[in-house]
C-alpha cells in the first residue's frame, strides 16, 4: 500500500444508512457461524437413529431418532440462541442501526424503537417514522475485527471481541457503490495493519 493510499484511508470513515437483519436471516447465520458441529452431530445420530430402525425392524429406534429430532434440536437452538445470540458482538444486527467504519474500528448506533402501536408525543403527525426511544452506541476496534465474508447481499464481518460474533453488512446499507468499496478498504486495512507490524 503506497503513502497516498495509506493517507486516504486513514482519512476515511463511512457510515451506513439505518437497518436491521431480518430475524430469520439473524437465525441462519448464527446457525452457520456458530453451530454447523452440533447440527451436523444431531443430523449425523437421527439418521443413524432411523437407519438402525430400518435394519432391526424395531420402531422404538425411530422413537429414539424423532426424540432427538423434536426434543434435542429445540434446546440446541436455544443454547445457540442464549449462548451467542444475547451478546453485543450478535443482537445489534436485528435492532435498528446504523454502523461507522473507520480506521480505529466499528461503532454501531442501535436505535430502540417504539412499538408499531404506541402513541405517543414521540410521534408527530407530519413524520413519517418515529423518533427512537433510545439510542446507545457499541465499539470495536479495528484490533477486534475479523475477517470478512462476501455472499450475494453483502457482507459478514467476523468480530473478536470479548468474545465472538459478527456484524452483518448489506450492499443496500451503503448510501452508493463509492461508499461501499471504501468501507470495504477500511476493512481490509485493519488486517494489512496487522500483517505489518508482525
Amino acid at each position: 500500500m503506497s503513502a497516498s493510499e495509506a493517507a486516504g484511508i486513514q482519512d476515511a470513515e463511512v457510515q451506513t444508512g439505518r437497518f436491521a437483519m431480518g430475524r430469520g436471516e439473524f437465525a441462519r447465520a448464527m446457525m452457520t457461524r456458530f453451530g454447523m458441529r452440533w447440527w451436523g452431530l444431531l443430523f449425523f445420530l437421527v439418521v443413524a437413529g432411523a437407519v438402525a430402525a430400518a435394519v432391526v425392524a424395531d420402531l422404538r429406534w425411530l422413537v429414539v431418532a424423532l426424540m432427538l429430532a423434536f426434543i434435542v434440536a429445540p434446546m440446541v437452538a436455544a443454547f445457540l440462541y442464549f449462548s451467542f445470540g444475547l451478546r453485543e458482538e450478535c443482537y445489534a444486527n436485528v435492532l435498528p442501526h446504523t454502523v461507522n467504519v473507520s480506521p480505529g474500528g466499528f461503532r454501531i448506533v442501535i436505535d430502540v424503537m417504539p412499538p408499531k402501536d404506541y402513541d405517543s408525543d414521540l410521534v408527530k403527525e407530519e413524520e413519517s417514522e418515529p423518533k427512537p426511544l433510545r439510542r446507545y452506541s457499541v465499539d470495536f476496534s479495528a484490533g477486534e475485527i475479523g475477517r470478512y465474508t462476501v455472499d450475494s447481499n453483502g457482507i459478514t464481518v467476523a468480530v473478536n471481541a470479548s468474545s465472538k460474533g459478527f456484524v452483518r453488512l448489506p450492499f443496500g446499507s451503503f448510501g452508493s457503490e463509492e461508499e461501499f468499496r471504501k468501507a470495504v478498504e477500511i476493512i481490509g486495512s485493519y488486517h494489512r495493519g496487522n500483517e505489518e507490524r508482525v
